[in-house]
């Protein structure tokens, strides 16, 4: 006797972490867009008009008097006298205010698709300026260790050609690596300046107000985490140039002096 045991395996989806920083700045940005109050507000009109849509036009009153006797206003003067009183309502065609309904509900639907969207644009514009910001800030920490170990290796590279046991052309090849980080370094500042200030854009926030949102915060620390001896971007640029263009110090051909002789 065969006894199979069949069991069903559930996979548990991993949960996904949500980044506090990117749903608040997510939050400034729906809130400080102008557009998507306009949006809102064209959706909340086009719901309110449905229940209108499909009622029966307003009923009409009519009152008129003929043949009145002036100027007392005598109703029972003249025979010819009349007072007319009208009460009217207008009934459409079976299945217009069906047709109505649904064509206001159609444009509510619009609307709301229209809110949805525009809200979907602007929460994907700042994640991705968010995440750009992210991937700068650690590409700027990342070069920051690689210029560090460059330029020790630069003057490891120059003390052994000046102690000739290096050729010339490890010092000089050490220099231009130097060099190509601190232009990738000004790219990169130049870059994170641009972000932060469409990011900004995006939440509503002038140049001149201090944002408060840990995404600065982050990227600062990342600057802040940089050796003090580390130079900044401009002023590495400008030492490179100066190194680059004053070649190496050559060892002195002349012979050691040699060393005096015991005193007489």
């Amino acid at each position: 006797m065969l006894l199979t045991l069949c069991g069903t395996a559930r996979v548990v989806p991993a949960q996904v972490v949500q980044d506090t920083v990117l749903a608040r700045l997510t939050n400034e940005a729906l809130a400080a867009n102008p557009s998507l109050s306009r949006a809102a507000a064209a959706m909340r009109a086009a719901n309110a008009r449905v229940p209108a849509a499909g009622a029966l036009p307003d009923p009409t009153l009519t009152a008129g008097v003929m043949n009145l006797t002036l100027p007392r206003f005598a109703f029972r003067e003249s025979d010819f006298t009349e007072v007319d009183i009208e009460l009217g309502q207008e009934l459409p065609w079976p299945g217009v205010l069906g047709a109505r309904t649904d064509a206001a509900r159609a444009q509510a639907r619009a609307r709301s698709a229209e809110a949805s969207a525009r809200r979907r644009e602007v929460a994907v514009r700042v994640a991705e300026l968010y995440h750009s910001l992210r991937y700068v800030a650690t590409a700027q920490a990342v070069l920051a260790r690689q210029q560090r170990l460059l330029t020790a290796g630069m003057e490891v590279s120059t003390a052994r050609y000046a102690a000739t046991s290096a050729p010339q052309v490890d010092p000089l090849q050490a220099r231009v690596a130097v060099a190509r980080l601190d232009a990738e370094a000004v790219d990169l500042a130049a870059r994170d300046a641009m972000l932060r200030a469409a990011l900004r854009a995006v939440r509503g926030v002038r140049d001149g107000m201090t944002s408060r949102s840990s995404c600065s915060t982050r990227a600062g620390s990342t600057r802040r985490s940089r050796s003090p001896t580390t130079p900044p971007a401009s002023t590495a640029g400008a030492r490179s140039a100066r190194t680059l263009a004053s070649p190496p110090a050559r060892p002195s051909s002349r012979p050691p002096s040699a060393p005096p002789g015991p005193k007489r």
